[in-house]
Formats: C-alpha cells, sequence, structure tokens
C-alpha cells in the first residue's frame, strides 16, 4: 500500500485508481485507543491503517474486517441509523 508522508495513502479499494485516503486518528467516546482511518476523497470508502503492520484495510459496510497484511481485526462504530461514529480494534 502507498503511504505518503503528508498523512495520505492510496484508497486500497480496487475500483478507485487515483483516490487517497488522509487518515487521522479516530477514538471511540470511552476514550479506547486510536484508531488510524479515513475516508477516500474520490470514492468515500473507509479504510483502516493496521497499528501492527500499517497495512491498510478497505471497509464495504460495518461487519468487522480483518487487517490484509496480519491477524488484525477492526470494526466500524455506527449508530442507530447505520452512520460512522468511530473505528475499534477488536482484536
Amino acid at each position: 500500500m502507498t503511504s505518503y508522508d503528508d498523512g495520505f495513502v492510496a484508497c486500497p479499494a480496487n475500483n478507485c485508481e487515483r483516490g487517497e485516503v488522509l487518515v487521522s486518528e479516530w477514538r471511540e467516546g470511552d476514550g479506547g485507543p486510536a484508531v488510524e482511518a479515513g475516508h477516500c476523497d474520490l470514492c468515500g470508502a473507509a479504510s483502516v491503517r493496521c497499528s501492527e503492520c500499517g497495512d491498510v484495510t478497505l471497509f464495504i459496510d460495518g461487519d468487522e474486517r480483518q487487517c490484509d497484511g496480519c491477524e488484525a481485526v477492526y470494526q466500524q462504530v455506527l449508530d442507530k441509523k447505520g452512520l460512522l461514529i468511530s473505528f475499534r480494534r477488536v482484536s
């Protein structure tokens, strides 16, 4: 995965060739550990940069996703309407 010094990474979506994700820290309301994540500036897809291996994993929906580069698992935190609140690492 391409990573840039300014906080941007190349979008991991297969159909998004030029999009970039500005990763920033996301925390749940309980003050848990920060997760680096963001949305593509072109296609809007959400992605998480793994705290273990640095790989960037694409989220298709609100389900848990295992990192493409290691065993870490991340989840989007959604409200009752299905809107994104945050991201968290679940294992």
